[in-house]
Protein backbone atom coordinates (compact mmCIF):
# COMPACT_ATOMS: atom_id res chain seq x y z
CA UNK A 1 0.00 0.00 0.00
CA UNK A 2 1.13 3.44 -1.08
CA UNK A 3 0.93 6.13 1.72
CA UNK A 4 2.04 10.20 0.30
CA UNK A 5 2.89 12.56 2.70
CA UNK A 6 2.25 16.19 1.59
CA UNK A 7 2.88 19.34 3.47
CA UNK A 8 3.39 23.05 2.68
CA UNK A 9 6.54 23.25 1.61
CA UNK A 10 7.02 23.57 -1.90
CA UNK A 11 9.86 20.33 -2.51
CA UNK A 12 8.49 17.27 -4.57
CA UNK A 13 6.22 15.94 -2.18
CA UNK A 14 7.99 12.48 -0.66
CA UNK A 15 5.92 9.38 -0.59
CA UNK A 16 5.60 6.13 1.25
CA UNK A 17 5.10 2.51 -0.69
CA UNK A 18 3.65 0.29 2.47
CA UNK A 19 1.83 -2.74 2.39
CA UNK A 20 -0.60 -2.64 5.19
CA UNK A 21 -0.88 -6.17 6.71
CA UNK A 22 0.69 -7.98 4.38
CA UNK A 23 4.38 -8.81 2.60
CA UNK A 24 4.81 -11.05 -0.04
CA UNK A 25 8.48 -10.80 0.47
CA UNK A 26 8.81 -12.02 3.84
CA UNK A 27 4.84 -13.16 4.76
CA UNK A 28 5.31 -16.27 4.07
CA UNK A 29 8.96 -17.55 4.77
CA UNK A 30 9.89 -20.22 6.84
CA UNK A 31 11.72 -18.74 10.12
CA UNK A 32 12.45 -18.74 13.94
CA UNK A 33 9.08 -17.16 13.61
CA UNK A 34 7.03 -20.03 12.42
CA UNK A 35 6.39 -18.70 9.42
CA UNK A 36 6.60 -19.34 5.53
CA UNK A 37 7.56 -18.32 1.89
CA UNK A 38 6.06 -20.43 -0.52
CA UNK A 39 9.27 -19.47 -2.85
CA UNK A 40 11.73 -20.18 -0.52
CA UNK A 41 10.17 -23.45 0.17
CA UNK A 42 9.82 -24.44 -3.75
CA UNK A 43 13.67 -23.77 -4.39
CA UNK A 44 14.28 -25.94 -1.04
CA UNK A 45 12.02 -28.50 -2.06
CA UNK A 46 13.67 -28.42 -5.48
CA UNK A 47 17.80 -28.75 -3.73
CA UNK A 48 15.61 -32.11 -1.97
CA UNK A 49 14.75 -33.43 -5.14
CA UNK A 50 18.63 -32.71 -6.61
CA UNK A 51 20.04 -34.39 -3.69
CA UNK A 52 18.19 -37.53 -4.01
CA UNK A 53 18.36 -37.64 -7.31
CA UNK A 54 21.55 -36.55 -8.29
CA UNK A 55 20.18 -34.50 -11.22
CA UNK A 56 20.34 -31.04 -11.13
CA UNK A 57 16.60 -28.90 -12.33
CA UNK A 58 17.58 -27.10 -14.86
CA UNK A 59 15.82 -26.46 -18.54
CA UNK A 60 19.55 -28.47 -19.95
CA UNK A 61 19.54 -31.60 -18.00
CA UNK A 62 21.95 -33.51 -20.22
CA UNK A 63 25.15 -33.19 -18.26
CA UNK A 64 26.36 -29.67 -18.87
CA UNK A 65 24.79 -26.25 -19.44
CA UNK A 66 23.35 -24.53 -22.64
CA UNK A 67 27.30 -23.02 -22.72
CA UNK A 68 28.80 -26.54 -22.52
CA UNK A 69 30.57 -25.74 -19.12
CA UNK A 70 30.27 -29.08 -17.04
CA UNK A 71 27.83 -29.07 -13.87
CA UNK A 72 29.26 -28.19 -10.85
CA UNK A 73 28.72 -25.27 -8.31
CA UNK A 74 27.93 -22.17 -10.66
CA UNK A 75 25.94 -24.30 -12.05
CA UNK A 76 23.89 -25.27 -9.14
CA UNK A 77 23.32 -21.12 -8.64
CA UNK A 78 22.54 -20.82 -11.94
CA UNK A 79 19.56 -23.22 -11.46
CA UNK A 80 18.27 -22.01 -7.89
CA UNK A 81 18.01 -18.34 -9.77
CA UNK A 82 16.17 -19.93 -12.55
CA UNK A 83 13.85 -21.65 -10.07
CA UNK A 84 13.26 -18.54 -7.87
CA UNK A 85 11.95 -16.31 -11.16
CA UNK A 86 10.21 -19.15 -12.72
CA UNK A 87 8.25 -19.52 -8.92
CA UNK A 88 8.36 -15.50 -8.90
CA UNK A 89 6.23 -15.18 -12.12
CA UNK A 90 3.47 -17.41 -11.40
CA UNK A 91 0.33 -15.68 -10.87
CA UNK A 92 -1.19 -15.52 -7.30
CA UNK A 93 -4.62 -16.59 -6.51
CA UNK A 94 -7.34 -13.78 -6.87
CA UNK A 95 -10.02 -15.20 -5.78
CA UNK A 96 -12.34 -13.12 -3.14
CA UNK A 97 -11.93 -16.34 -0.70
CA UNK A 98 -7.83 -16.07 -0.76
CA UNK A 99 -7.73 -12.69 0.26
CA UNK A 100 -10.25 -13.27 3.27
CA UNK A 101 -8.08 -16.19 4.18
CA UNK A 102 -4.76 -13.86 3.76
CA UNK A 103 -6.62 -11.23 6.02
CA UNK A 104 -7.07 -14.21 8.53
CA UNK A 105 -3.42 -15.07 8.71
CA UNK A 106 -2.25 -11.09 8.71
CA UNK A 107 -4.53 -9.88 11.67
CA UNK A 108 -3.97 -13.76 13.07
CA UNK A 109 -0.10 -12.46 13.38
CA UNK A 110 -1.05 -9.25 15.05
CA UNK A 111 -3.46 -10.89 17.48
CA UNK A 112 -1.09 -13.82 18.28
CA UNK A 113 1.58 -10.37 19.32
CA UNK A 114 -0.74 -8.91 20.98
CA UNK A 115 -1.60 -12.12 23.46
CA UNK A 116 2.20 -12.40 23.61
CA UNK A 117 2.53 -8.82 24.88
CA UNK A 118 -0.08 -9.68 28.22
CA UNK A 119 0.72 -12.76 28.49
CA UNK A 120 4.80 -12.65 28.36
CA UNK A 121 6.25 -9.08 28.71
CA UNK A 122 3.12 -7.87 30.82
CA UNK A 123 3.85 -10.72 33.26
CA UNK A 124 7.55 -10.05 33.37
CA UNK A 125 7.75 -6.55 34.98
CA UNK A 126 5.29 -8.32 37.51
CA UNK A 127 5.99 -9.02 40.97
CA UNK A 128 5.37 -12.81 42.22
CA UNK A 129 2.10 -10.99 44.50
CA UNK A 130 1.14 -9.18 41.32
CA UNK A 131 0.53 -12.16 39.04
CA UNK A 132 -0.91 -14.21 41.80
CA UNK A 133 -3.42 -11.85 42.27
CA UNK A 134 -4.44 -11.52 38.59
CA UNK A 135 -4.09 -15.71 38.26
CA UNK A 136 -7.40 -16.07 37.17
CA UNK A 137 -6.28 -13.49 33.71
CA UNK A 138 -2.35 -14.95 33.16
CA UNK A 139 -4.21 -18.71 33.46
CA UNK A 140 -6.88 -17.57 30.46
CA UNK A 141 -3.77 -15.89 28.19
CA UNK A 142 -2.13 -19.23 28.85
CA UNK A 143 -4.62 -21.76 27.02
CA UNK A 144 -5.57 -18.80 24.61
CA UNK A 145 -1.73 -18.25 23.69
CA UNK A 146 -1.46 -21.99 23.35
CA UNK A 147 -4.68 -22.49 21.30
CA UNK A 148 -3.19 -19.53 19.01
CA UNK A 149 0.34 -20.62 18.33
CA UNK A 150 -1.09 -23.98 16.90
CA UNK A 151 -3.70 -22.19 14.73
CA UNK A 152 -1.31 -19.39 13.14
CA UNK A 153 0.90 -22.79 11.93
CA UNK A 154 -1.64 -23.74 10.55
CA UNK A 155 -3.17 -21.08 9.04
CA UNK A 156 0.24 -20.00 7.72
CA UNK A 157 0.82 -23.45 6.27
CA UNK A 158 -2.78 -23.90 4.36
CA UNK A 159 -1.96 -20.60 2.90
CA UNK A 160 1.21 -21.97 1.51
CA UNK A 161 -0.44 -24.88 0.16
CA UNK A 162 -3.04 -22.19 -1.43
CA UNK A 163 -0.40 -20.23 -2.92
CA UNK A 164 2.04 -23.25 -4.29
CA UNK A 165 0.88 -26.29 -5.67
CA UNK A 166 -1.66 -27.78 -3.16
CA UNK A 167 -4.30 -28.64 -5.25
CA UNK A 168 -8.07 -27.54 -5.50
CA UNK A 169 -8.56 -28.82 -2.15
CA UNK A 170 -6.50 -26.73 -0.15
CA UNK A 171 -7.96 -23.59 -1.11
CA UNK A 172 -10.40 -23.33 1.56
CA UNK A 173 -9.73 -22.33 5.23
CA UNK A 174 -13.01 -23.38 7.01
CA UNK A 175 -12.05 -27.25 7.65
CA UNK A 176 -8.51 -24.82 9.52
CA UNK A 177 -11.06 -22.80 11.81
CA UNK A 178 -13.50 -25.68 12.50
CA UNK A 179 -10.13 -27.52 13.93
CA UNK A 180 -9.73 -25.06 16.31
CA UNK A 181 -12.97 -24.36 17.51
CA UNK A 182 -12.39 -26.38 20.67
CA UNK A 183 -10.90 -23.07 21.99
CA UNK A 184 -14.69 -21.23 22.41
CA UNK A 185 -14.99 -22.64 25.67
CA UNK A 186 -11.44 -20.56 26.56
CA UNK A 187 -13.48 -17.61 25.12
CA UNK A 188 -16.70 -18.20 26.82
CA UNK A 189 -14.95 -18.04 30.05
CA UNK A 190 -13.20 -15.24 29.51
CA UNK A 191 -16.18 -13.12 27.94
CA UNK A 192 -18.10 -13.61 31.61
CA UNK A 193 -14.63 -12.68 33.84
CA UNK A 194 -12.77 -9.95 31.71
CA UNK A 195 -14.81 -7.26 33.46
CA UNK A 196 -13.70 -8.24 36.81
CA UNK A 197 -10.17 -8.47 35.88
CA UNK A 198 -10.51 -5.16 34.47
CA UNK A 199 -12.08 -3.72 38.04
CA UNK A 200 -8.96 -6.27 39.65
CA UNK A 201 -6.28 -4.09 37.65
CA UNK A 202 -8.03 -0.30 38.28
CA UNK A 203 -8.16 -1.10 42.31
CA UNK A 204 -4.42 -2.33 41.99
CA UNK A 205 -3.89 0.91 40.24
CA UNK A 206 -5.88 3.24 42.48
CA UNK A 207 -4.74 1.38 45.75
CA UNK A 208 -0.83 0.45 45.59
CA UNK A 209 1.39 3.21 44.33
CA UNK A 210 4.25 0.42 43.82
CA UNK A 211 1.81 -1.48 40.89
CA UNK A 212 0.69 1.97 39.62
CA UNK A 213 4.52 3.06 38.68
CA UNK A 214 5.15 -0.45 37.35
CA UNK A 215 2.01 -0.44 35.13
CA UNK A 216 2.87 2.97 34.05
CA UNK A 217 6.69 2.45 33.30
CA UNK A 218 4.90 -1.15 30.96
CA UNK A 219 2.87 1.32 29.16
CA UNK A 220 5.97 3.81 28.20
CA UNK A 221 7.49 0.66 26.91
CA UNK A 222 7.51 0.53 22.91
CA UNK A 223 6.42 -2.99 22.52
CA UNK A 224 3.05 -2.11 24.78
CA UNK A 225 1.57 0.06 22.12
CA UNK A 226 -1.58 0.25 23.16
CA UNK A 227 -3.02 0.52 26.85
CA UNK A 228 -3.42 -2.41 28.55
CA UNK A 229 -6.79 -2.23 28.98
CA UNK A 230 -7.10 -2.21 25.32
CA UNK A 231 -5.32 -4.84 24.76
CA UNK A 232 -7.22 -7.39 27.39
CA UNK A 233 -10.33 -7.04 24.84
CA UNK A 234 -8.75 -8.09 22.00
CA UNK A 235 -9.97 -11.55 22.52
CA UNK A 236 -13.43 -10.08 22.62
CA UNK A 237 -13.02 -8.14 19.33
CA UNK A 238 -10.81 -11.00 17.91
CA UNK A 239 -14.24 -13.70 17.59
CA UNK A 240 -16.42 -10.79 15.89
CA UNK A 241 -14.00 -10.47 13.56
CA UNK A 242 -13.83 -14.33 12.93
CA UNK A 243 -17.33 -13.69 12.39
CA UNK A 244 -17.48 -10.89 10.09
CA UNK A 245 -14.59 -13.05 7.98
CA UNK A 246 -16.75 -16.58 7.83
CA UNK A 247 -20.21 -14.07 6.74
CA UNK A 248 -18.08 -13.00 3.69
CA UNK A 249 -16.62 -16.15 3.21
CA UNK A 250 -20.52 -17.94 3.10
CA UNK A 251 -21.46 -15.09 1.12
CA UNK A 252 -18.68 -15.34 -1.61
CA UNK A 253 -19.25 -19.54 -2.00
CA UNK A 254 -22.32 -21.43 -3.47
CA UNK A 255 -23.26 -23.87 -1.77
CA UNK A 256 -21.71 -27.10 -3.43
CA UNK A 257 -18.67 -25.35 -2.54
CA UNK A 258 -15.92 -27.41 -0.93
CA UNK A 259 -15.45 -24.81 1.52
CA UNK A 260 -18.85 -23.91 2.39
CA UNK A 261 -20.54 -26.58 4.57
CA UNK A 262 -17.44 -25.98 7.05
CA UNK A 263 -17.77 -21.93 7.13
CA UNK A 264 -21.56 -22.71 7.98
CA UNK A 265 -20.85 -24.75 11.02
CA UNK A 266 -17.99 -22.38 12.53
CA UNK A 267 -20.12 -19.22 11.85
CA UNK A 268 -22.82 -21.11 13.61
CA UNK A 269 -20.79 -22.07 16.24
CA UNK A 270 -19.71 -18.40 17.24
CA UNK A 271 -23.15 -17.10 17.23
CA UNK A 272 -23.51 -18.12 20.37
CA UNK A 273 -20.28 -16.86 22.05
CA UNK A 274 -20.15 -13.50 20.00
CA UNK A 275 -23.95 -12.54 21.14
CA UNK A 276 -22.78 -12.40 24.70
CA UNK A 277 -19.86 -10.36 23.57
CA UNK A 278 -22.10 -8.17 21.97
CA UNK A 279 -24.01 -7.49 25.09
CA UNK A 280 -20.56 -7.26 27.31
CA UNK A 281 -18.36 -5.13 25.31
CA UNK A 282 -20.27 -2.15 25.12
CA UNK A 283 -19.78 -1.74 29.09
CA UNK A 284 -16.53 -3.04 29.15
CA UNK A 285 -14.71 -0.82 26.24
CA UNK A 286 -16.42 2.06 27.98
CA UNK A 287 -15.04 1.15 31.07
CA UNK A 288 -11.39 0.84 29.62
CA UNK A 289 -12.22 4.24 28.15
CA UNK A 290 -13.02 5.78 31.47
CA UNK A 291 -9.93 4.65 33.06
CA UNK A 292 -7.63 5.55 30.89
CA UNK A 293 -9.32 9.31 31.08
CA UNK A 294 -9.46 9.15 35.05
CA UNK A 295 -5.16 8.46 34.79
CA UNK A 296 -4.72 11.10 32.27
CA UNK A 297 -6.92 13.67 33.87
CA UNK A 298 -5.92 12.73 37.14
CA UNK A 299 -10.08 12.68 38.25
CA UNK A 300 -10.40 10.52 41.17
CA UNK A 301 -14.21 10.00 40.59
CA UNK A 302 -14.23 10.14 36.72
CA UNK A 303 -14.80 6.46 36.61
CA UNK A 304 -18.84 6.29 37.19
CA UNK A 305 -21.05 3.43 37.49
CA UNK A 306 -23.62 5.42 34.88
CA UNK A 307 -20.87 7.53 33.38
CA UNK A 308 -20.57 6.65 29.77
CA UNK A 309 -17.92 8.52 26.93
CA UNK A 310 -20.00 9.52 24.30
CA UNK A 311 -17.19 11.90 21.82
CA UNK A 312 -13.86 13.34 21.95
CA UNK A 313 -12.52 15.47 19.62
CA UNK A 314 -11.03 18.78 18.89
CA UNK A 315 -12.74 21.94 17.96
CA UNK A 316 -11.74 25.60 17.10
CA UNK A 317 -12.66 28.26 19.88
CA UNK A 318 -13.70 31.33 19.08
CA UNK A 319 -11.65 34.29 21.05
CA UNK A 320 -10.90 37.66 20.95
CA UNK A 321 -7.36 36.01 19.72
CA UNK A 322 -8.71 34.40 16.87
CA UNK A 323 -9.51 30.69 16.63
CA UNK A 324 -7.84 28.38 19.36
CA UNK A 325 -7.84 24.63 19.01
CA UNK A 326 -9.21 22.80 21.89
CA UNK A 327 -9.82 19.25 23.08
CA UNK A 328 -13.36 18.27 23.96
CA UNK A 329 -14.59 14.91 25.66
CA UNK A 330 -18.25 14.77 25.80
CA UNK A 331 -19.86 12.53 28.62
CA UNK A 332 -23.19 11.42 29.83
CA UNK A 333 -23.36 13.92 32.34
CA UNK A 334 -20.38 16.36 32.04
CA UNK A 335 -18.43 18.20 28.89
CA UNK A 336 -14.88 19.02 29.70
CA UNK A 337 -12.38 21.35 27.25
CA UNK A 338 -9.14 21.68 27.44
CA UNK A 339 -5.47 22.71 26.13
CA UNK A 340 -2.53 21.22 24.77
CA UNK A 341 1.00 22.23 26.67
CA UNK A 342 3.35 22.49 24.07
CA UNK A 343 5.84 21.10 27.20
CA UNK A 344 4.88 17.86 28.33
CA UNK A 345 2.34 17.29 25.90
CA UNK A 346 -0.30 17.05 28.08
CA UNK A 347 -3.77 18.48 28.81
CA UNK A 348 -4.69 21.32 31.13
CA UNK A 349 -8.37 21.22 31.60
CA UNK A 350 -10.14 24.50 31.36
CA UNK A 351 -13.34 24.07 32.06
CA UNK A 352 -16.52 22.07 32.02
CA UNK A 353 -20.16 22.50 31.23
CA UNK A 354 -22.78 19.74 33.25
CA UNK A 355 -25.13 18.30 30.41
CA UNK A 356 -28.09 18.91 32.71
CA UNK A 357 -27.70 22.60 32.18
CA UNK A 358 -26.28 22.28 28.15
CA UNK A 359 -28.14 24.73 25.54
CA UNK A 360 -26.82 24.79 22.15
CA UNK A 361 -27.32 27.28 18.75
CA UNK A 362 -26.76 26.59 15.21
CA UNK A 363 -24.27 29.16 13.50
CA UNK A 364 -23.91 29.62 9.88
CA UNK A 365 -21.41 27.40 8.13
CA UNK A 366 -19.44 24.72 10.33
CA UNK A 367 -19.54 27.10 13.64
CA UNK A 368 -22.02 26.65 16.68
CA UNK A 369 -22.53 27.96 20.18
CA UNK A 370 -22.65 25.69 23.23
CA UNK A 371 -24.35 27.50 26.53
CA UNK A 372 -24.11 25.75 30.29
CA UNK A 373 -23.26 26.78 33.81
CA UNK A 374 -21.19 29.76 33.53
CA UNK A 375 -19.94 29.08 30.22
CA UNK A 376 -20.72 30.46 26.73
CA UNK A 377 -18.39 29.03 23.77
CA UNK A 378 -19.06 29.56 20.13
CA UNK A 379 -16.78 26.91 18.33
CA UNK A 380 -15.94 25.64 14.47
CA UNK A 381 -16.14 22.44 13.50
CA UNK A 382 -13.67 21.08 10.49
CA UNK A 383 -16.31 20.09 8.47
CA UNK A 384 -20.12 20.25 8.03
CA UNK A 385 -20.72 16.23 9.31
CA UNK A 386 -18.32 17.09 12.35
CA UNK A 387 -20.72 20.47 13.20
CA UNK A 388 -23.80 18.14 12.29
CA UNK A 389 -22.60 15.02 14.54
CA UNK A 390 -21.45 17.40 17.87
CA UNK A 391 -24.77 18.79 17.76
CA UNK A 392 -26.71 15.92 17.36
CA UNK A 393 -24.90 13.89 20.62
CA UNK A 394 -24.50 17.27 22.55
CA UNK A 395 -28.63 17.81 22.14
CA UNK A 396 -29.09 13.70 22.89
CA UNK A 397 -26.96 13.72 26.01
CA UNK A 398 -29.07 16.69 27.69
CA UNK A 399 -32.64 15.27 26.36
CA UNK A 400 -31.30 11.60 27.75
CA UNK A 401 -29.95 13.07 31.65
CA UNK A 402 -33.48 14.85 32.30
CA UNK A 403 -34.69 11.28 33.01
CA UNK A 404 -31.35 10.43 35.31
CA UNK A 405 -31.22 11.78 38.69
CA UNK A 406 -28.23 14.35 39.25
CA UNK A 407 -25.03 13.87 39.68
CA UNK A 408 -21.77 15.52 41.65
CA UNK A 409 -19.82 17.75 40.22
CA UNK A 410 -16.14 16.97 39.89
CA UNK A 411 -12.72 18.21 40.39
CA UNK A 412 -10.73 19.41 37.15
CA UNK A 413 -6.89 18.77 36.99
CA UNK A 414 -5.21 17.88 34.04
CA UNK A 415 -4.86 15.80 31.37
CA UNK A 416 -1.61 13.87 29.63
CA UNK A 417 -1.98 13.49 26.25
CA UNK A 418 -1.49 10.40 24.02
CA UNK A 419 1.04 11.10 22.19
CA UNK A 420 1.72 11.03 18.20
CA UNK A 421 4.92 9.77 16.36
CA UNK A 422 3.64 11.27 13.17
CA UNK A 423 7.05 12.71 12.90
CA UNK A 424 8.77 10.04 13.42
CA UNK A 425 7.29 8.37 9.93
CA UNK A 426 10.35 8.11 7.56
CA UNK A 427 11.29 10.97 4.45
CA UNK A 428 12.86 8.99 1.85
CA UNK A 429 10.95 7.70 -0.78
CA UNK A 430 8.44 4.89 -1.00
CA UNK A 431 7.98 2.23 1.50
CA UNK A 432 6.78 -1.47 2.02
CA UNK A 433 5.70 -1.55 5.77
CA UNK A 434 3.70 -3.42 7.90
CA UNK A 435 0.87 -1.44 9.35
CA UNK A 436 -2.33 -2.38 11.93
CA UNK A 437 -5.18 -0.27 12.46
CA UNK A 438 -6.48 -0.21 15.94
CA UNK A 439 -8.00 2.57 18.46
CA UNK A 440 -8.68 4.89 15.60
CA UNK A 441 -4.98 5.23 14.84
CA UNK A 442 -2.28 3.20 12.44
CA UNK A 443 0.93 2.29 13.40
CA UNK A 444 3.89 1.60 11.33
CA UNK A 445 6.60 -1.66 11.77
CA UNK A 446 8.89 -2.81 9.75
CA UNK A 447 7.79 -6.55 9.12
CA UNK A 448 5.09 -7.92 11.42
CA UNK A 449 7.54 -9.90 13.53
CA UNK A 450 8.86 -6.58 15.13
CA UNK A 451 8.60 -5.75 18.58
CA UNK A 452 7.13 -2.19 18.71
CA UNK A 453 6.09 0.01 16.07
CA UNK A 454 8.54 2.74 14.30
CA UNK A 455 5.52 4.94 14.36
CA UNK A 456 1.81 5.77 14.94
CA UNK A 457 -0.63 7.98 13.22
CA UNK A 458 -4.04 8.90 14.91
CA UNK A 459 -6.99 9.57 12.48
CA UNK A 460 -9.14 11.24 14.50
CA UNK A 461 -10.11 14.35 12.06
CA UNK A 462 -8.86 12.50 9.09
CA UNK A 463 -10.83 12.01 5.53
CA UNK A 464 -10.80 9.24 3.40
CA UNK A 465 -11.14 8.51 -0.34
CA UNK A 466 -9.84 8.18 -3.61
CA UNK A 467 -6.97 10.76 -4.54
CA UNK A 468 -7.75 13.48 -7.13
CA UNK A 469 -6.49 14.71 -10.37
CA UNK A 470 -4.49 16.91 -8.89
CA UNK A 471 -2.37 14.50 -6.78
CA UNK A 472 -0.96 12.35 -9.59
CA UNK A 473 -0.97 9.39 -8.67
CA UNK A 474 -0.30 6.63 -10.89
CA UNK A 475 -0.91 3.70 -8.89
CA UNK A 476 -3.76 1.29 -8.17
CA UNK A 477 -5.47 0.66 -5.51
CA UNK A 478 -4.79 3.82 -3.82
CA UNK A 479 -6.56 5.91 -1.52
CA UNK A 480 -5.93 9.27 0.28
CA UNK A 481 -6.15 10.05 4.06
CA UNK A 482 -5.56 13.78 4.92
CA UNK A 483 -5.95 16.42 7.75
CA UNK A 484 -5.58 20.36 6.76
CA UNK A 485 -2.24 20.15 5.23
CA UNK A 486 -1.60 16.57 6.04
CA UNK A 487 -1.46 13.89 3.46
CA UNK A 488 -0.80 10.03 3.29
CA UNK A 489 -1.34 8.38 -0.11
CA UNK A 490 -1.95 4.31 0.33
CA UNK A 491 -1.84 0.90 -1.98
CA UNK A 492 -2.78 -1.82 -1.36
CA UNK A 493 -2.01 -4.95 -3.38
CA UNK A 494 -5.69 -5.95 -4.70
CA UNK A 495 -9.31 -4.56 -5.37
CA UNK A 496 -10.35 -6.25 -1.89
CA UNK A 497 -7.51 -5.17 -0.07
CA UNK A 498 -8.40 -1.53 -0.78
CA UNK A 499 -11.83 -2.01 -0.54
CA UNK A 500 -11.58 -3.78 3.27
CA UNK A 501 -9.24 -0.55 3.93
CA UNK A 502 -11.36 1.96 2.97
CA UNK A 503 -14.52 -0.17 4.50
CA UNK A 504 -12.86 0.16 7.87
CA UNK A 505 -10.88 3.44 7.95
CA UNK A 506 -13.90 5.07 6.47
CA UNK A 507 -15.69 4.04 9.98
CA UNK A 508 -13.06 6.57 11.69
CA UNK A 509 -14.23 9.36 10.08
CA UNK A 510 -17.12 12.40 10.77
CA UNK A 511 -19.48 11.51 7.96
CA UNK A 512 -19.42 7.66 8.15
CA UNK A 513 -20.18 8.31 11.89
CA UNK A 514 -22.82 10.90 11.21
CA UNK A 515 -24.71 7.93 8.78
CA UNK A 516 -24.36 5.39 11.66
CA UNK A 517 -25.76 7.18 14.73
CA UNK A 518 -28.94 6.43 14.85
CA UNK A 519 -27.67 2.45 14.30
CA UNK A 520 -25.97 3.26 16.80
CA UNK A 521 -27.86 4.74 19.65
CA UNK A 522 -30.64 1.73 18.69
CA UNK A 523 -27.62 -0.72 19.70
CA UNK A 524 -26.94 1.26 22.87
CA UNK A 525 -31.06 1.15 24.24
Amino acid sequence: MSLDRRGEITTPPTRYDLTLGSDKSSSLSRSEAGTYDVIQAEIQHAKRQELATGVATAPHQNGHNGNGVAPGHSHSLTTQHDIEAEVKKRKWPTEPSYFLAKELLMTERTYKKDLDVLNTTFRQVLSLDDVEQLQPLFELLDSLAQHHNLFLRDIEHRLVQWEGRGGHEAHRIGDVMMKHMAALPIYDEYVQTHLDILHCLNEMYEGDERFRQVYKDFEQQKVCYLPVGELLLKPLNRLLHYQLLLERLCDYYAEEHIDYADCQAVHHLLVRSTKGIRAHLPDSANFVELCELQRDINFEQLVQPHRRLIRQGCLLKHSKRGLQQRMFFLFSDLLLFGTKSPQDQSFRILGHVPVRSLLTENAEHNTFSIFGGQYAIMVSAGTTAEKTLWLAELSKAAADIKNRPPNMQLPLTTLKNCSSSEEGLDLSGWQKLWVVFTSFCLYFYKSYQDEFALASLPLLGYTVGPPGHQDAVQKEFVFKLSFKNHVYFFRAESAHTYNRWLEVLRSTTQTQDFKNIHSHAALAN
